[in-house]
């Protein structure tokens, strides 16, 4: 069985970059309605009230296409580091480089880097200073105190 991809990349660096261009416009308009309608929540952060490595980054990637860099380092600092990756990325397909997605190296540097952003929020969270991650109504704390209220 002869299956199509999906997706089939083009194969002249004009072709890619066209491609590409027509992710950016999908990518943005996706960013600005969740980032407006609030649509989308955080599956940990709705569920057990901490907000995953990754919470704030829409909010954040919002900003930086409105140009507001102060605003996008207040959401989530490592926007800029996602953003020089996506970057990095879009050169390598466009040119036809190579996939940064297939460098094991890259991507448990991008691992690390989320893990030890998530640590530091929890250790200030540990030191007395009011976390920006914590949901005091989300579904775990909500029936965590019913519980105890028995």
């Amino acid at each position: 069985m002869n299956r199509q991809p999906f997706f089939k990349p083009a194969s002249t660096v004009r072709g890619r970059l066209g491609q590409f261009c027509l992710f950016c416009a999908a990518a943005a308009l996706a960013v600005l309605f969740f980032s407006r309608t609030g649509l989308y929540r955080c599956p940990l952060r709705w569920g057990v009230g901490i907000g995953c490595p990754g919470c704030g980054m829409t909010r954040a990637a919002a900003c930086l296409l409105r140009l507001d860099f102060a605003g996008a380092w207040r959401m989530h600092p490592l926007v800029f580091v996602v953003a020089g990756f996506f970057l990095l990325a879009a050169w390598m397909w466009i040119t036809g480089k190579g996939n940064p997605l297939r460098q094991r190296r890259l991507l448990w540097g991008l691992t690390i880097l989320f893990a030890v952003w998530w640590g530091i929020r929890i250790f200030r969270f540990l030191h007395g200073k009011q976390p920006d991650f914590l949901e005091p109504q989300a579904l775990l704390p909500r029936i965590l105190r019913l519980l105890s209220a028995r």
